[in-house]
């Protein structure tokens, strides 16, 4: 069933801003599957705009769980939803596991990987009550592939879009029983190998994580280019599945280093990395989306910082990376950044750091230096 709704009509609670049509969708499956639901309802949920099916969910059942694996988007959603104190938002690799519910609302886009959308469709499901309906949203008003996944597990799918005023904007939703499922789990996580300087180093990685199942060439480059001291102090910053971080802290046996990153899932795997590199005393892992690190006495006080910021992010995830290294280094601490636009790294390390240099390393990739000022 299609549907087109003008956006500046649709209730956006006290923000201002129109809904996007995947959480207007999400409301609206979500407030008929309420309907049905003799006694309050345990919910949980995600969202891909600002959680507003969530926050009006809550204005129907108290016990509302928004899940989100990403730091940035976990502060916006809580500074957001501070006067809907029935949602309850948990900021984790995975949903809560010590509980069921008995509707669950997840919300994918379009352009997550296809392993991803499995896995956290395999997870919400894994906490769903028997007897729960499980609604699934993604932001393409013409998908085929999310629902043919959700036949292969499903019986009685039923499919709702929605459209927007030009092409390729709208939504599409998935309404189903639990009850109904052949439920098959897929393992994502793996483990994968690499070799550095003749030493096997192991890493573990989920979907979400960058670079999934191997190691980045961008990664592979500032290995190759980075330099450690002994007892020096290293931070990681983008750590990911922590490949960087545990190759410096096995080059020198002295070093300490903290790795940190904005995605719940890199920061477990980069732990769970650790330990089987036999690192868990020397490497760890924390979650931060603003570049600061979660250790007392730590900001100032490193050595050495390393940075594999993305490539195509209009440069602002770099400047913030820039950015964080200037903050974490003491003075004459060296940063260490791998990209591939030397123009732009030439033109703008210097706003944070002096004597920078940057040298192209091959593939396309340069590798840029400087030193924290006083």
């Amino acid at each position: 069933m299609a549907a087109r709704m003008n956006l500046e009509s649709v209730d956006t609670l006290e923000d201002p801003r129109p809904w996007s049509l995947a959480e207007q969708l999400a409301w609206t499956m979500s407030e008929r599957a309420l309907a049905n639901i003799s006694e309050p309802a345990a919910v949980l949920a995600s969202s891909i705009n600002r959680g507003q099916c969530a926050a009006k969910i809550s204005q129907i059942t108290s016990d509302v769980t928004l899940f989100e694996f990403e730091h940035y988007r976990y502060r916006m959603l809580t500074q957001g939803l501070s006067n809907y104190p029935n949602v309850k938002i948990v900021c984790s690799a995975d949903p809560p596991t010590d509980r069921t519910f008995q509707l669950g609302v997840l919300s994918t886009r379009r352009d997550w990987g296809a392993e991803l959308t499995r896995d956290l469709l395999q997870w919400f499901l894994r906490q769903m009550s028997p007897e729960a309906t499980f609604i699934v949203v993604v932001d393409h008003p013409d998908d085929q592939w999310l629902g043919d996944q959700l036949r292969e597990q499903y019986k009685n799918v039923k499919r709702q879009t929605i459209a927007g005023e030009h092409d390729g904007q709208g939504a599409t939703g998935y309404v189903l029983s639990v009850e109904s499922s052949i439920f098959r789990w897929r393992e994502f996580t793996c483990e994968f190998a690499f070799r550095d300087h003749g030493r096997l180093i192991q890493a573990v990685s989920r979907p979400g994580v960058f670079s999934h199942r191997r190691l980045d060439l961008g990664a592979r480059r500032l290995m190759d280019a980075m330099s450690i001291d002994p007892d020096q102090r290293v931070i990681d910053i983008g750590c990911g599945s922590g490949v960087v971080a545990f190759t410096a802290a096995l080059r020198e046996p002295t070093a300490t280093v903290v790795a940190i990153d904005s995605n719940s899932r890199a920061v477990e795997c980069s732990n769970r990395g650790a330990a089987l590199n036999g690192l868990q005393d020397r490497v760890i892992a924390y979650l931060s989306s603003d570049g600061s690190v979660p250790v007392d006495n730590s900001s100032g006080s490193f050595d050495v910082a390393l940075a594999n910021p993305p490539y195509f992010a209009n440069f602002q995830i770099a400047e913030l990376f820039l950015d964080a290294a200037q903050r974490a280094l003491k003075p004459g601490g060296v940063v260490w950044v791998v990209g591939k636009q030397p123009d732009w790294y030439q033109a703008n390390v210097p706003r944070w750091f002096d004597r920078v240099k940057v040298q192209s390393v091959g593939g396309g990739y340069c590798i840029a230096t400087g030193i924290r000022p006083s």
